[in-house]
């Protein structure tokens, strides 16, 4: 949500975002546990928790399985177990020290013989082992430059952490309404380790975090690739609707709305913009599942059907799924990067101070404005973690 709102918030500004996703290598099986325990104790994470951590991470082993058979297990010095509740918590303390090193805003100057405007701060999305270099300029040509100069300096933080990153997996995209990029802007030279120059195109779409990125943001790409899956996993519940010995409508009904429907509106607030062409295609795959979980024909009323098997629209649940996002914006902590992408009025409390527009508003709309309009700042607020237990 706050990359789609960067990006239009450019475009406000008559910019070009360009991001370089990359990947960590292995990231679960290197991390270092005396690296993790150093970086939790610089912030200054309670001795109990440190404790707790080593704790966790101490006299751990793995065994390979291959066909069946299972080998002898054996210590495991570095890593961190996938699947583990705290694997998120643990990987965001790891990957903080990168974080820090991007709010030095010096080394990453303009260089002086591309372009004399003054770039915006290069910014670094990071979840857990997936992670995004974004920078917004006039000149796609600068974008690339400082974009290989941002990835040196994360390749760099990245050895001294004892990872690397996967070159294979970078993915090169520049956000623009503009109808051509130009040649030079259609590739990025990055330099690995070797001095060896590796070279990434830019890509009709990418992929980061399960939504599908597409150069204009209308995300006809992302709805063909969920239409397809969704289709694909309707078609083995349809396996298991026989009329005379299948499920009876009850458990199909559940196992559209807990298998089918969640992969059709997975992220939905970032790319439901209404639009009738995604609504079409998500309701062509939800009309076969309720022919299915009604056992009618394919010529009986679609909102017969609805109502039949107490399932609203596609469109009027993506709208209700919006307005839930809009709706969890209250329970959100005013450091959230997502609540300072909003208007001042929202970090504000009663003894805080005036926050510093750093990054103010921008001109236009946004799909994160929209997605506030649901709510407001004057709002009951949820503090989550205001009271023991947290």
């Amino acid at each position: 949500m706050t990359f789609i709102h960067d990006v239009h918030s450019a475009w406000n500004q008559n910019k070009v975002m360009s991001a370089l996703t990359f990947d960590i290598k292995g990231f679960f099986d290197f991390v270092n546990h005396q690296h993790l325990l150093t970086e939790m104790q610089s912030r200054r994470i309670p001795l109990e928790y440190l404790k707790w951590t080593a704790n966790f991470l101490d006299n751990r082993e793995a065994a390979i399985c291959v066909d069946g058979t299972r080998g002898d297990s054996k210590p495991v010095k570095n890593g961190i177990p996938q699947g583990s509740p705290v694997l998120p918590i643990l990987a965001s303390f790891y990957s903080a020290g990168l974080l820090e090193v991007f709010q030095d805003k010096a080394i990453f100057s303009t260089p002086t013989n591309l372009e004399a405007d003054k770039p915006s701060d290069i910014g670094i999305l990071i979840y857990v082992d997936d992670g995004k270099l974004t920078v917004s300029l006039s000149s796609i040509v600068t974008n690339n430059t400082l974009l290989a100069k941002a990835y040196k300096v994360v390749d760099q933080w990245l050895w001294k952490a004892g990872l690397v990153p996967d070159q294979d997996k970078c993915e090169l995209m520049h956000y623009t309404r503009r109808k051509k990029c130009g040649d030079p802007a259609t590739y990025i030279e990055l330099t690995e380790r070797d001095r060896s120059i590796s070279k990434i195109l830019v890509t009709p779409s990418i992929r980061w975090l399960g939504i599908h990125f597409d150069r204009k943001l209308l995300f006809n790409h992302h709805v063909k690739k969920i239409s397809t899956k969704a289709e694909a996993a309707l078609g083995c519940i349809a396996m298991l609707s026989n009329t005379v010995q299948g499920l009876s409508h009850l458990n199909l009904r559940t196992l559209y709305r807990i298998c089918i429907l969640p992969i059709m509106t997975y992220a939905s607030a970032v790319w439901w913009t209404k639009k009738e062409a995604h609504a079409k295609a998500l309701s062509r795959i939800q009309n076969r599942a309720l022919w299915i979980i009604c056992a009618a024909f394919k010529t009986t009323p679609i909102q017969a059907l609805e109502i039949e098997a107490a399932i609203p629209p596609i469109h009027l649940h993506l709208d209700y799924l919006e307005r839930k996002a809009g709706i969890r914006l209250n329970r959100l902590s005013i450091a959230n990067p997502v609540i300072h992408r909003l208007p001042t009025a929202w970090t504000q409390t009663e003894n805080s101070a005036p926050r510093q527009e750093t990054n103010p508003s921008p001109k236009g709309n946004t799909q994160l404005i929209r997605v506030a309009a649901h709510t407001a700042h004057t709002h009951e607020q949820v503090f989550s973690f205001l009271l023991p237990p947290w």
